[in-house]
């Protein structure tokens, strides 16, 4: 990550609101969010997810847990090389959480890290 980027710019709660991930999304510039219960990550949630909700005529207001992907592609912490073959097979990702075996959020790999 970036020297101004902390893991706050990419994660939220469960319970936070459709609106409050959008903001978040629109501040850290990389289309997705990391749900983090505790500091475990339990699900993700892109403009796509978010789009898609909207289409189904869901407000705004709702938690994320409601519209979360938790099957989500993560890389053990510190495996660049792991990221980098996500980056290269899915031009869609934009950041990949580095997640231990226990389901920790450890850190977060943007494509920009990856040269």
């Amino acid at each position: 990550m970036g020297a101004s980027d902390t893991i706050e710019n990419f994660t939220i709660t469960p319970n936070a609101s459709l609106e409050e991930a959008a903001q978040k999304i629109e501040d850290n510039k990389y289309g997705t969010v990391l749900v983090v219960e505790g500091e475990r990550v339990v699900g993700t949630v892109t403009d796509g997810d978010m789009r898609k909700a909207l289409l189904r005529h869901r407000l705004a207001v709702i938690p994320i847990h409601e519209v979360m992907n938790t099957n989500f592609l993560s890389v053990p912490p510190g495996d660049r090389a792991a990221a980098k073959a996500l980056f290269d097979s899915r031009f869609y990702l934009r950041l990949v959480p580095e997640v231990d075996s226990d389901g920790f959020l450890r850190g977060v790999i943007r494509r920009d890290d990856i040269s």
